[in-house]
């Protein structure tokens, strides 16, 4: 029997997940020659894959360049996974890339971007860019200079690039490219724009860049500060803090009720209360931040929003130690204060206010559901 028809035989009695150990470990390299040459000229596909595949173990770089012009769509999806490993010559492959029809020029070039070929990639780009191959071009802009990067820029436009890849591998250009266009317009719409443009490139940009970039252009729109926020409270938390205490909408009071809020939980104590006084008139946004703190720490907010009841702060002189100042408290100097008119006319007024706004009153609770009735 010959060596093709051999191997073809123990392909076949082989469990589908053990061909390719055996492909790689089967017979010498005489063999190999011999079984590769009469399945290459094989009218079969799948023969000429398994050609392709002994190619690449004898690191065949011209079967495998060959292999990328095959009329058999499978058998060129094997030979561009294995020409990018197995093709040492940059020169031959981008050649090669230049002549293979579209498709195929895509598939390569998504194995030369896992590869981090960059050479390949850039004297490639010329050509990508001519035959306005755009969209393959974006597979590997990554791996370009940043002047050429540039160039595809101002031809597919901002909105299409992958700024994200592209910050990965160029943080300094990209962050200069932002900085540049937000330097380029005054009106706070434009800068949410290029905000919006570049909003998934700034969560891997470094925080120093990111603190540069935030002060001299802040966005006005929470929307496009909440991707980064968790990170920027953790690196750098007194930042975060001020751009929160700039950018509040609907859309970032919202957000505290929901995922984002956990990220909250690493503002110190003293953050936390300035951020807490910052939402004392939001009863929506306040209730978020509470229910994404433990208990133990909801106190420091509480106290913090009762400094800006200055009409009522007075009265916790008289509390007993470890008072929560809530409706079950027992003594609190708060409602002692109110209650001797301290606080004046709209003194129990401000304190059932005060309490509902933190959800710490069940009374008001109780009044609630009496107010809306019961379903029995």
């Amino acid at each position: 029997m010959s060596s093709h028809a051999t191997l073809l035989a123990a392909l076949d009695t082989a469990p589908y997940a053990h061909r390719g150990e055996l492909l790689a470990t089967w017979g010498s390299a005489a063999e190999v020659d011999a079984a590769r040459a009469a399945l290459a000229a094989s009218d079969e596909p799948w023969h000429r894959q398994v050609a392709v595949i002994l190619a690449a173990r004898r690191h065949d770089a011209g079967a495998l360049l060959a292999a990328l012009g095959d009329p058999a769509r499978q058998v060129r999806r094997v030979a561009c996974r294995h020409a990018v490993r197995h093709v040492a010559d940059d020169a031959a492959l981008v050649d090669t890339l230049r002549a293979v029809d579209p498709a195929t020029r895509r598939r390569l070039l998504q194995h030369v971007a896992r590869a981090g070929r960059d050479p390949v990639a850039r004297r490639v780009a010329p050509h990508l860019l001519a035959s306005g191959e755009h969209r393959a071009l974006l597979v590997v802009v990554h791996l370009l200079a940043f002047d050429q990067v540039e160039a595809v820029a101002d031809v597919v436009g901002p909105w299409t690039m992958p700024w994200k890849r592209l910050a990965l591998a160029h943080p300094d250009e990209v962050a200069a490219h932002l900085r540049h266009a937000l330097a380029s317009t005054a009106l706070p719409s434009e800068k949410n724009r290029w905000w919006t443009v570049f909003r998934e490139a700034i969560t891997v940009l470094p925080t120093a860049t990111l603190h540069a970039l935030f002060a001299d252009h802040p966005p006005t729109r929470s929307d496009l500060l909440l991707p980064v926020l968790g990170p920027l409270l953790l690196a750098a938390p007194a930042l975060a803090l001020q751009l929160l205490l700039t950018v509040h909408d609907t859309a970032w009071t919202r957000s505290l009720g929901h995922r984002r809020a956990r990220h909250l939980r690493t503002l110190s104590d003293d953050a936390l209360a300035r951020l807490a006084v910052h939402l004392a008139d939001d009863e929506v946004a306040l209730t978020g931040l509470l229910s994404s703190l433990a208990p133990s720490r909801r106190r420091t907010v509480f106290e913090a929003v009762l400094r800006s009841f200055p009409d009522l702060e007075p009265g916790t002189d008289d509390c007993e130690r470890g008072c929560k100042h809530d409706s079950s408290a027992v003594n609190c100097g708060v409602d002692a204060w109110v209650a001797a008119g301290h606080a004046g006319e709209s003194g129990p007024a401000r304190l059932t206010s005060l309490r509902r706004l933190l959800g710490t009153d069940p009374r008001m609770e109780a009044q609630d559901v009496k107010e809306l009735g019961t379903v029995s």
